[in-house]
Parts: structure tokens; C-alpha cells; sequence
């Protein structure tokens, strides 16, 4: 038949039968049932086939589908085996870095059947394929042995290209209602996207790989990823974290491990192997940029999970900064943090999320207010904001002072408590952040409650773990209780107690109670659960584009308690915050019950 293109492309998507057709450059226009190699027919030779093209009987079917996680997977056609290899269904290529050809089936297991599937960058829903190689997998070339097919619709056979230079093919994986790990496998980003894998079981050593035009009632279009990353592990996402190693305060160790394990318990929750490369250097401002380097550059992390401290956060932003590389605080809360520049996040409640609340509580029950406060960052941030908004709320201040982290003294917190008191004050106030030594929380407790046990007080920080120990009652059955901090007031992060029990439960803290204490762990769950989801969106050839997927509008992460997490312009999350008070029996804050 002699046709222009437009006419034999008519024609067949106009005739029932035909599912493909091929142009020649003498105009005959051939149709096709078959889509099985159509470059071969009898109408001419191939290297006169000008255009080939397929049709679907899928009227709408562009948009992206929920796909599966990066991992490491065997691809199983799910199609009728043939009675002479019944068990030949398993996509493989020959073992070799420098090798381009077509695809086969066989029945058995092997290193070159493994295939890493990775999100592609853009967030339109697409994937690359990489073949994986057990005994090479470092080797560069490796990582550019891809899934390719050609530009043009008439090049219906997929193939793997060695070294390949050009823009990875990228494909949909489009989950099959009713089939757990079932796919179809549609082709994306090149001209004609209605093009499905499809395969033709035969016996070992055949090509038997193709692209079609779908049928939804043919199950050669129909495939299975079997997720094998234990046996053939992805490279490890590289990622740093800045905790503290102080050895001689089991609190702080306590905490340090609770960040470890909350970044952990979110790897495992996300299915992703992860290289953690923890530094104890802690809150040490002067040495923490060469830290941040050196994580960088010599241990190459992608992204850092710390600095702890607000203070060390913002000395360590310039380089983190300059080096390109995301860095999300699970504990800073200075309101500073919040303008460190576009690399750094936190996943903690922000300053005046905490404050805020707790002094519009505290103002009409307390009208006056005598205040105390340490001398670091975050303390004073935390009493500016407090001492703000409770005027604003029509408090008022009878007494301010503040007392030095690493000078003061019990006998001076003592005086300083005693003087608060004697302005007459019905409420009194002490932002003592985990830089403070317990002893002096214990004297301030103490002071203020020597003659009234219940006097009002409210330490929106909340206190130390020793601190909490020191002030332990025991009666003469060995029941321990805290009558001293009953009642003192406390702004706290959401609880999640089933969340809360299996991340004890995960890590044996039921049983090792001392490691049990340490807080963070919902925060550190948050940061490294960030990063995962990030640098699968980024895809792990390119993790260089995780802050941008960290900031894009768009992007969220699963949190520790199941809920929808994402980060503001500022880097900063919509945490929310409780109003607490201690509780005398436990020693523990409660949620306080609001009068209505």
C-alpha cells in the first residue's frame, strides 16, 4: 500500500486489527498485528523503515502511579511458561561492564539478574534501571550499564547500553490492581510513552524482551519485582551526625544514644540501607566547621543529622553553607536556627511554638513574674520570647536575672531564688537548658519551694534526669515519689506512647532503662527519615540534589508518630507542642487538663 505517513498512521489507528505500522522511505505503509519485531517484514528492508509506531487501547494514561521503592530487585515476567523451561521467567543481561545487547530469560538466580531500580530526578514518578554487577558494583561504567531503547518508535527491542552518555531511559512502574508486586513497566520520556514491556517466554537464550502497545488482557505485559537488596546490597546512603560523647554524665550519653537510635529506627521504617558516620564532637562551636569538612570530604556524607546545639549550629552554618550539603538539627531551638541559611533545617518545635502557649496559659492564672535564666543562646532566646509574650498578655516582670552555665555557683542560684521571691512574685520562672549543671536546677527547686512546696514555677526547658533522681522520695515499701516538682509547669513535644514503646521494645531499652532516658529520638527519627525520603526523590545518582528536594514546597516525609512532615521556607517544621505540668507520683510532665 502507497500512503503518505499521515495516512497509514490513520489507518491504523482507525483499523481494530492493527496495532503497529512501519513507514518505508519508497511510502508503502505496512500493518501490523504482531509488534514483535516489526523492523522485519516482507514489504521492504530494514534500513529503509523511516518511522514505526504503536497504539494503546488505553485512552488516558500519561499521569505517574505510585511506583516502588529503590532497591535491589529480581524482574520476573508473570506471563504462561512454555512446558520445555517452565522455569525460564527471570530478566537478565550477560555478566559485563562493556557489554550492549538485548535481553533473555533464565530459570535460575544469578548476579546478572540482579537490577537497581532508583527514582529519576524531577519528581514526575519515573525510574531508571541499572543492571547490577555483585563482584563490580563500584566499577562507573556499572553505573552507566542502563535500560536504553531508542529515540524512535520503530526500535521495538529493549536493550542495555555499556557506558552510556546520554539521558538515562526512564520508565513508569505501574502497580497491577490485585497483585502484590505485580508491574507494568511503561516507557517515559521519549516519543512514544504508550509503550509497555512486554515479553515472550521461550526457552533460555532467546530475545524475548520488547516494547508493545498495551492489552490489558494479555499477561505478557504483566511483571514482578522481587525486592533482594539483602543479598545484593545498594551502596549505603553516606550520612553524618554530630551527637555528644561526654563520659562522664550519663544523661548526655543517654541522649547521644537516643539520637543514634531514633536516626536508625527511621532507616529501618524506610527500607533503605544507610552509612550513619556519627562524630562526638558535641557543642564545640570552635572546632565544629573542620568537623563538618572533614565529614564532607573525607568521609563524603551527603547529609549531616546534628549539630545539637543552637550555638554550634550557626557557627557550623557558613561551612555547611559553602559546601552544599543539608544539615538538619534535631535539637536546636534558638530562633536563630531559623536563618541560618538554605542548607540548614530542624526538626524540632521552634522557639516560640513552645513559649507562646505556655505564657498565654500562665498570664491570666499568674499576673506577676519573677524570672531566672542561664546564659546560653537558647536560654536567652527562650526568655526574651517568654518575658515578651507574657506582658503582651498582661503579665508583669518583678525580678530578672541570669545566672553563667560555667561559673555559677549553688550558693549564688540560691541567692538569686531567694531574691526573686522576696519582689513577691505569684509565679517564678527558670529557662535552664541542658547546658546548665543539675546541681543547679536542684538548688533553684529547692529555694523556691523551701517554704511552700507548691509555690507555682514554671521551666518551660523542663529539668535534667539527676536532677529528677535527687529529688526522689522513698517510703518504707521503696515507693518512689517526687513531691517537690509537683505541679511545676513545662512546655513538651507530643507524645506518642505506641510509637514510644516500639522504638523501646526495638532496642532493648525496656531492659536497659539508664540508655532509655535520653529524649531525641522522635526528632532524630524525623531528620533521617527527611534525608531518606530525599535522596530517593533525588535518586541515588544524583544526592547532590537533596536540599533541593528538602525544600521544594512539595515534599514531605513520614514522621515518628505517622504523621505528614515538611519543612517551611525557613527550614524549620509546623511541630506541635503541649501545655504540661510534672506530675509528683512519677516525677514525669503530664498533659494538662484545660478548664473550659
Amino acid at each position: 500500500m502507497g500512503f503518505d505517513e499521515e495516512a497509514c498512521r490513520f489507518l491504523c489507528y482507525n483499523l481494530p486489527a492493527c496495532t503497529l505500522y512501519v513507514w518505508y522511505t519508497n511510502s508503502v505503509c505496512q500493518l501490523r498485528r504482531d509488534a514483535f519485531r516489526p523492523a522485519y517484514g516482507s514489504t521492504g528492508p530494514t534500513d529503509q523503515v523511516v518511522r514505526a509506531c504503536v497504539k494503546t487501547e488505553i485512552a488516558n494514561n500519561t499521569g505517574a502511579q505510585q511506583g516502588p521503592k529503590e532497591d535491589v530487585y529480581l524482574i520476573r515476567a508473570a506471563g504462561p511458561m512454555p512446558r520445555a523451561c517452565p522455569n525460564a521467567n527471570l530478566l537478565t543481561a550477560v555478566s559485563a561492564c562493556y557489554w550492549t545487547g538485548a535481553f533473555s530469560f533464565k530459570p535460575s538466580e544469578g548476579a546478572t539478574q540482579a537490577w537497581i531500580v532508583r527514582k529519576a530526578a524531577g519528581g514526575r514518578g519515573t525510574y531508571t534501571v541499572t543492571n547490577y554487577f555483585r563482584s563490580v558494583v563500584s566499577n562507573p561504567a556499572c553505573e552507566r550499564n542502563v535500560w536504553n531503547f531508542l529515540p524512535q518508535c520503530g526500535n521495538t527491542d529493549i536493550d542495555m547500553a555499556a557506558g552510556w552518555q546520554g539521558p538515562q531511559q526512564e520508565v513508569f512502574f505501574e502497580p497491577v490492581a490485585g497483585r502484590r508486586g505485580a508491574v507494568r513497566i511503561r516507557a517515559a520520556g521519549r516519543n512514544c510513552t504508550e509503550r509497555y514491556l512486554a515479553s515472550v517466554l521461550a526457552c533460555p537464550g532467546y530475545n524475548s524482551v520488547y516494547w508493545a502497545p498495551l492489552n490489558l488482557r494479555d499477561s505478557a505485559f504483566v511483571f514482578e519485582l522481587l525486592p533482594i537488596s539483602a543479598s545484593y546490597p545498594v551502596p549505603d546512603l553516606p550520612v553524618g551526625m554530630i551527637t555528644d560523647s561526654s563520659e562522664d554524665d550519663p544523661s548526655v550519653t543517654a541522649e547521644s544514644v537516643s539520637i543514634i537510635h531514633g536516626a536508625y529506627m527511621a532507616a529501618v521504617d524506610r527500607g533503605y540501607k544507610v552509612n550513619l558516620v556519627t562524630s562526638g564532637l558535641g557543642c564545640d562551636s570552635d572546632k565544629i566547621a573542620k568537623e563538618v569538612e572533614r565529614l564532607v570530604k573525607e568521609e563524603k556524607v551527603v547529609a549531616i543529622i546534628g549539630p545539637i546545639c543552637s550555638g554550634t549550629v550557626l557557627a557550623a552554618a557558613p561551612t555547611i553553607n559553602a559546601l552544599k550539603v543539608p544539615a538538619i538539627s534535631p535539637t536546636a531551638g534558638a530562633s536563630a536556627v531559623s536563618s541560618a541559611g538554605p542548607y540548614i533545617y530542624r526538626t524540632l518545635a521552634i522557639a516560640s511554638s513552645y513559649v507562646d502557649p505556655l505564657m498565654s496559659y500562665l498570664a491570666p492564672k499568674f499576673p506577676t513574674m519573677a524570672m531566672i535564666y542561664d546564659d546560653s543562646l537558647l536560654g536567652r532566646d527562650w526568655t526574651r520570647l517568654a518575658e515578651a509574650k507574657y506582658k503582651q498578655d498582661g503579665g508583669n516582670v518583678t525580678y530578672k536575672a541570669m545566672i553563667s552555665v560555667e561559673n555559677g555557683t549553688v550558693a549564688e542560684m540560691e541567692e538569686m531564688t531567694r531574691q526573686a521571691l522576696a519582689t513577691k512574685p505569684s509565679l517564678l520562672f527558670f529557662m535552664a537548658t541542658s547546658s546548665i549543671p543539675a546541681k543547679l536546677e536542684l538548688a533553684f527547686i529547692q529555694t523556691a519551694r523551701a517554704t511552700d512546696p507548691k509555690f507555682p514555677i514554671v521551666m518551660p526547658n523542663g529539668f535534667d534526669q539527676d536532677t529528677k533522681d535527687a529529688l526522689e522520695v522513698k517510703d518504707a515499701k521503696g515507693n518512689k515519689t517526687y513531691p517537690l516538682v509537683d505541679g511545676i509547669y513545662y512546655a513538651g513535644d507530643k507524645s506518642y506512647p505506641k510509637a514510644t514503646q516500639r522504638y523501646k521494645a526495638m532496642f532493648g531499652l525496656t531492659y536497659m532503662p539508664e540508655l532509655g532516658r535520653g529524649g531525641s529520638y522522635a526528632s532524630a527519627y524525623d531528620g533521617m527519615s527527611a534525608i531518606i525520603r530525599a535522596a530517593q526523590a533525588a535518586g541515588y545518582s544524583k544526592l547532590k540534589n537533596i536540599n533541593k528536594e528538602l525544600s521544594s514546597k512539595s515534599f514531605t516525609f513520614e514522621r515518628f508518630g505517622g504523621e505528614t512532615g515538611r519543612f517551611n521556607a525557613d527550614g524549620d517544621m509546623d511541630v506541635k507542642t503541649l501545655l504540661q505540668a510534672y506530675s509528683p507520683i512519677t516525677g514525669e510532665p503530664e498533659d494538662l487538663v484545660m478548664e473550659p
